[in-house]
């Protein structure tokens, strides 16, 4: 089993992804989303190579993964020495990713 750890800036980033959420969607849909996040984070732990390799080719030969959870991208890369799943952003789909990596 590995832990999963957010970067500072990850952390900012899903606060303002949640209060996106609770904003814009409707009260049922961000709730949905808090919950799918949550079990997002819980199938890292479990299994953190489920989700598919970034597409951007300098984010995927540096091994970072990418989750998509509604209109948003968990982008993550796992270390199996010490069993991490480090979340290194938290992005809107609108958002280029890739330049924030």
């Amino acid at each position: 089993m590995h832990k999963v750890r957010l970067t500072a800036r990850a952390k900012i980033q899903m606060d303002i992804a949640l209060d996106y959420a609770f904003d814009y969607y409707s009260l049922h849909r961000a709730t949905k989303f808090e919950d799918e996040l949550s079990a997002c984070f819980q199938q890292l732990e479990d299994g953190p190579y489920f989700y598919q390799q970034c597409l951007d080719e300098k984010l995927h030969t540096k091994g970072y993964r990418r989750a998509v959870i509604q209109d948003f991208i968990v982008v993550y890369s796992v270390d199996d020495k010490v069993k991490h799943v480090h979340i290194v952003g938290i992005f809107h789909s609108k958002q280029n990713y890739t330049e924030y990596i």
